[in-house]
């Protein structure tokens, strides 16, 4: 896992191309954290991860947060940038439906900020591979997360 998180280069890291509509399908577009975690774990555990009852399963849901953290570790932790390309930016998913079933789409610029809106994760910050005593404070990393949303850092990129 250190080996892809390690990686500076995000097309590398994440993604390869702009991925159609069916990405999973999709191998050319795949970053290593695409195809290696996120892939081998579905493959690992199989069944339909197409239809779209599957992120009402337990182990899909853990699964994508995992994903989620890891990437969040590897842009904050490793104090990388997102791509500020408007085509990855804009890119709009439209095959998600929200809580009444109604047809509902995101886009990736949205998606680029859930690590400021949503979720904290404790072994996130620099030195989160290290002992208790050399992480940062969460009071610390929150403050460093807003100002690097607030700069724009979240959706630049240095490739």
């Amino acid at each position: 896992m250190n080996s892809i998180l390690d990686e500076p280069n995000f097309l590398v890291f994440g993604s390869t191309a702009i991925a159609a509509t069916d990405s999973q399908r999709t191998r050319a577009t795949a970053g290593r954290l695409e195809a290696t975690p996120h892939n081998y774990i579905h493959n690992f555990v199989n069944g339909d991860m197409g239809g779209y009852m599957s992120p009402l399963d337990p182990i899909f849901w853990l699964h994508h947060n995992n994903i989620e953290r890891l990437w969040v570790q590897w842009t904050f932790d490793r104090d990388r940038d997102n791509p500020a390309d408007r085509a990855w930016l804009d890119r709009e998913f439209t095959e998600f439906c929200d809580e009444n079933g109604n047809p509902v789409s995101t886009s990736v610029a949205f998606g680029a900020l859930y690590p400021v809106l949503s979720y904290r994760y404790d072994d996130v910050g620099p030195g989160s591979a290290a002992s208790p005593s050399a992480r940062m404070t969460r009071k610390a990393a929150e403050e460093r997360d807003t100002r690097k949303a607030q700069s724009g850092a979240l959706i630049r990129s240095e490739v």
